[in-house]
């Protein structure tokens, strides 16, 4: 256990004792018993509540992983709020809709009394959100953490509403007891995220869902649905796409369910029944403009499926970036020729995170998968910002492997200084766990490249590949 551990059951168990004085202490046995349950507040509210039983009150588990907020109801009366990273509450970012529903008495400090609202309870509990990523085994068979629905878990749990359940098919649930956990207990909002190869899975979940007699709110992502919009739209004409990463999407889909919004204020969404500019109706469907979220920002994900993806003997995967320096011709992306990158300095606590889970793995590899599309991106700092990063991930322990541009070594339009730099930085960055890095060449055809758009040349490409290998890439 590491020490941000032992802090976080210490004051868990500080805050359990200042709502019930009258319950037995957490014992050993019982701190070593919620250890692997941190990742996953809803894990962690089942367990207070199993262990308090008899109506000794409500639990409320909110927050993201690292700013977890703790709330349980007083036999007396009142709550505790407790957060669990020990930072004081008022530094907390509350959401707009807790003014005058959440009473703080000691905001200046990570403890405190508390008067809630019946609103407030019941937005910290609704909407149930069920979360469904989906998986062909023979198409990917090895199990890789599920970013998608991990990032859009935590967009979720920072407006401090609802209760987000993730699944995956990777990690052995089948589609029948994804089916029979949407008839029998349906959501309030179904998310579901499918990739292309997974057309026939979703497919059957949207047929279940929208023939249930009231269906859920719901809301497709990922490349797939992207892609098909129109055609699930005809199908489905109150199915929701969400046609970019989705975190701001979620934020606001969770603010429409309580009807703090309209569903035209929903960014990043295509739907049946509106009109485009106005007073201008464009057939029945709505496009929204793919909202690019700040990168520089927080895109990190939850980590409630990483032990169950270890135990599936499968990969760990993250983002430091998103977007792409160019804008290829084939490139589905919305956010194509954008590009921002995450500041190293915000990643050291999520990799403890991992390493933690790894430690009771450990027979899986300490190899991260960066799925960057540009791990590097442009402009005068590119080199020293991957070089930091590199740094960051070998002080905590991984190897790791990304994705670039060819170009992100050689470039006819940059001096010697550049190319020297470019090759220090190469040689650095193998030293700093570098163990792979996938480049989109595409072609050694002149005109193939420029048909793509590829703003590389044959020659180019051939002096790069000659390069990294040389330098050991």
């Amino acid at each position: 256990m590491n020490d941000r551990h032992t802090a976080v059951l210490g004051r868990l168990a500080h805050a359990l004792a200042t709502a019930h004085p009258a319950s037995r202490p957490l014992t050993d046995t019982d701190l070593a018993a919620l250890t692997p349950l941190l990742t996953s507040p809803n894990a962690v509210r089942a367990w207070l509540e199993a262990r308090l039983e008899d109506g000794a009150g409500r639990v409320r588990v909110a927050g993201t992983l690292e700013r977890r907020l703790l709330l349980m109801e007083r036999p007396t009366g009142g709550w505790v709020a407790a957060d669990l990273s020990g930072r004081e509450h008022a530094r907390r970012h509350w959401p707009q809709w807790t003014d005058g529903h959440v009473l703080l008495h000691t905001p200046d400090s990570w403890l405190s009394y508390a008067d809630l609202t019946d609103s407030a309870v019941y937005r910290l509990t609704r909407p149930d959100v069920r979360l469904m990523a989906l998986y062909h085994p023979e198409f990917f068979p090895l199990p890789r953490f599920p970013l998608g629905i991990s990032d859009v878990a935590r967009a979720a749990r920072s407006t401090l509403m609802g209760t987000i359940t993730l699944s995956d098919m990777q990690l052995g649930v089948t589609l029948e007891e994804l089916l029979h956990q949407l008839t029998t207990k349906t959501p309030d909002i179904l998310g579901i995220s499918a990739t292309f190869g997974q057309h026939d899975l979703m497919l059957r979940l949207l047929d279940a869902a929208f023939a249930l007699p009231a269906p859920p709110m719901v809301v497709a992502g990922g490349s797939l649905t992207a892609r098909n919009e129109q055609l699930l739209l005809q199908r489905y004409p109150d199915l929701l796409i969400a046609r970019g990463a989705g975190e701001a999407t979620i934020e606001a889909v969770l603010a429409h369910w309580h009807s703090d919004i309209p569903l035209q204020q929903i960014p990043g969404i295509g739907y049946t029944g509106a009109a485009r500019g106005g007073a201008l109706a464009v057939g029945r469907r709505r496009t929204a403009r793919p909202v690019t979220r700040d990168a520089g920002g927080d895109i990190l994900p939850e980590l409630d499926l990483l032990p169950a993806t270890f135990a599936h003997h499968g990969v760990a995967q993250l983002e430091s970036s998103r977007g792409c320096t160019n804008a290829c011709s084939f490139c589905p992306r919305g956010h194509k020729g954008l590009w921002a990158g995450t500041a190293p300095e915000a990643l050291p606590w999520i990799l403890t995170e991992i390493r933690q889970v790894l430690d009771r793995h450990p027979g899986i590899s300490r190899t991260l998968y960066l799925v960057d599309e540009e791990i590097i991106g442009g402009g005068p700092d590119a080199a020293r910002r991957v070089l930091h990063l590199a740094r960051t991930l070998h002080e905590a322990g991984f190897a790791w492997e990304s994705s670039c541009r060819i170009d992100q070594t050689v470039r006819p339009d940059q001096d010697e200084a550049w190319h020297i730099e470019r090759a220090r930085m190469w040689r650095t960055l193998t030293g700093l766990g570098l163990r792979r890095m996938l480049f989109g060449v595409e072609s050694g055809v002149d005109s193939i490249l420029a048909r793509f758009n590829k703003e590389t040349s044959a020659r180019q490409n051939a002096w790069a590949i000659r390069t990294l290998s040389a330098l050991g890439v």
